[in-house]
């Protein structure tokens, strides 16, 4: 009876995987501590970056809005203008959040010389 490796690569020759006389090797890839990280980072940020492509959606139930550009003036306030094109009874602080998130501001205060866009509530 053969060896169990001359059987072997007998077996491979017949079916024409691998050449006779040649050992089949296994390889494990192995990670260090560096690799791991780095592997675990990754996956984290394709996570991450899978999730904030689904979620970004804007949709607009308002339709497009008439805007009127002013050019910001020393004394100038967003109160100012948002008080100006709010309906009478209407609630300005919400005028107010519209202009902010019209002009993408993150704080209301305003520099001279801005343009910002405000809201034309007579159209």
């Amino acid at each position: 009876m053969p060896s169990s490796a001359s059987g072997r690569s007998s077996l491979y020759r017949l079916n024409g995987l691998k050449p006779a006389g040649h050992k089949v090797e296994s390889r494990r890839i192995r990670l260090n501590a560096r690799g791991r990280l780095i592997t675990f980072l990754l996956s984290v940020a394709l996570v991450f970056a899978g999730l904030s492509v689904g979620v970004q959606h804007a949709e607009s139930t308002t339709g497009p809005q008439e805007v009127i550009s002013y050019t910001v003036r020393p004394g100038d306030t967003i109160w100012s203008y948002a008080a100006s094109v709010t309906p009478a009874g209407g609630d300005v602080s919400a005028s107010v959040d519209q202009i902010m998130q019209m002009n993408n501001l993150s704080s209301p205060r305003l520099q001279v010389g801005d343009r910002i866009l405000v809201p034309d509530n007579q159209a």
